[in-house]
């Protein structure tokens, strides 16, 4: 054996032994992330009537709903707090994964009697390579088994992760099964991790970041880099434009950090990224899946085709009000299909 030879086998399994560690260590990371306190067990046998309309919601217009009433939420008790366990669901198509995705209003493990900010459906369609995204807007007014209508977010308060991820599978005949959790101060932590990120945004937008945060951007259209808090801010705005501009705020932000850790990609920002995570995120997803489907998002960033939508789509609600409440009353077949439609 030539001494050349020697050599370049050395050196490629030295290689190999470092990419082994390097995946072996990323997993062992991602284990420490799963959340195994929540159990899949076979549905109740509980099914929202999809033709039905709660009888006591009165139609409102947009200008009838005061923000008083846009800050109503559902108030739990730990006493009255549960754990729900994940009613298991055939997956409709097994190209198309879908992961729940929620910002928590409070720190995570911070107390249980907390709310779903924001709700995000994050479908990947590993045949068709395109990442979707869809907002489940927080009022909008459905059946939760076990307390008859309200907010579809008021399912996380009543019974947390599993409550939500049935409501939603339940009202729209989805198949969600996985979840990822994060809290405002880790999602200001998160992208104070990235190094911040650069937004998009209006003369009306900066007028409502200057006024909460203190800065003082021009009230013009322009672009800014916003650290963690600021993004916070920017994402969770409802004074301009309303719920479904907050949204969209919501997915573009998303969509702004998938596209700048895909484009600087490399095996330190990794590291960095899953150490934090370690600490900061709730997810059910096994380590080794959670790991390829990051890999295989990642990895496709030139091809990805990205979307986004909300729920209820445009033409299938309609405001309301009910016990002092503003929500938006849906038609939910309509919506269902839809949904689907744009899914799979």
């Amino acid at each position: 054996m030539n001494k050349k030879f020697l050599t370049t086998c050395i050196v490629i399994l030295s290689v190999l032994a470092v990419l082994l560690l390097f995946v072996l260590i990323i997993l062992t990371k991602f284990s420490g992330m799963i959340d195994k306190h929540v159990p899949f067990t076979e549905s109740s046998g509980f099914n929202a009537d999809k033709d039905a309309v709660d009888p006591d919601l009165q139609t409102a217009e947009p200008g009838e709903i005061s923000e008083l009433e846009d800050d109503v939420y559902v108030s739990v008790t730990d006493d009255e707090y549960y754990e729900a366990p994940i009613y298991k669901q055939v997956p409709i198509d097994e190209n198309v994964i879908n992961i729940l995705l929620v910002g928590q209003d409070s720190t995570i493990g911070s107390g249980v009697s907390t709310r779903s900010d924001s709700c995000i459906i994050a479908s990947y369609n590993r045949r068709e390579k395109t990442v979707k995204l869809v907002s489940v807007m927080r009022d909008t007014w459905v059946q939760i088994e076990g307390h008859n209508w309200n907010r579809i977010n008021a399912a996380y308060s009543f019974g947390g992760i599993g409550l939500l991820l049935n409501t939603i599978n339940d009202n729209y005949n989805l198949d969600i099964q996985d979840y990822i959790i994060i809290g405002f101060d880790e999602f200001i932590q998160f992208v104070d991790e990235l190094g911040g990120i650069d937004m998009k945004i209006t003369s009306k937008e900066a007028n409502y970041i200057n006024k909460q945060t203190g800065s003082k951007y021009p009230l013009e259209t322009q672009t800014i880099h916003m650290d963690g808090r600021t993004a916070l801010v920017y994402s969770r705005c409802r004074r301009v434009g309303g719920v479904f501009e907050r949204d969209t705020r919501q997915r573009k932000v998303i969509l702004k950090m998938y596209d700048d850790i895909a484009r600087n990609y490399d095996a330190e920002l990794v590291m960095k990224l899953m150490d934090f995570m370690l600490d900061h995120v709730r997810t059910n997803i096994p380590a080794n899946r959670l790991f390829t489907l990051a890999m295989e998002v990642l990895g496709a960033q030139g091809e990805m085709k990205m979307e986004q939508n909300h729920v209820p789509f445009d033409g299938g609600w309609k405001y309301a009000r009910i016990r002092g409440k503003a929500v938006l009353s849906i038609d939910l077949p309509y919506n269902v299909e839809e949904l689907h439609e744009f899914l799979y």
